[in-house]
């Protein structure tokens, strides 16, 4: 099974999800002081995170945050990925007052849908020149 040492924060993310491809680009350029990595639930070590930490590689509305020892999903995920941001994406901090099983219900129903309201891609995110040292095992 794949390793990653998460001193680092990783997103392990839906790489052929437009909307989800979109928001690591945000994320990156929304960075404030932590360099975060990525990798797709596509790659290898994507699945292998996924299924280490009880999720389903083949559901893509499997969402994977890892940092300082600690694992992230679903609706808690996007909420501690946003402490590391600047910016207008820390607005979804707000929603951290929310019970977590209606945020976590949100999020299932979000990413259900996605495809349908964002479209997907037949290849995962091609990142940008600067962005492709944070991309770890593309598929």
């Amino acid at each position: 099974m794949p390793e990653y040492d998460d001193r680092n924060p990783l997103v392990v993310f839906d790489g052929i999800c437009h909307f989800c491809s979109r928001s690591m680009r945000i994320v990156y350029s929304h960075e404030k002081d932590v360099p975060i990595y990525f990798t797709p639930t596509q790659s290898e070590l994507g699945k292998g995170l996924l299924a280490k930490h009880g999720l389903d590689p083949d559901d893509p509305s499997s969402f994977l945050f890892l940092y300082q020892g600690k694992a992230w999903t679903s609706s808690s995920a996007v909420f501690a990925l946003a402490k590391l941001l600047k910016g207008w994406p820390t607005l979804v901090r707000l929603f951290w007052i929310v019970p977590r099983p209606l945020t976590n219900w949100v999020y299932k129903t979000f990413a259900r849908n996605r495809y349908n309201w964002f479209g997907k891609s037949k290849v995962c995110l091609i990142p940008t020149p600067d962005m492709k040292s944070r991309l770890l095992d593309m598929p």
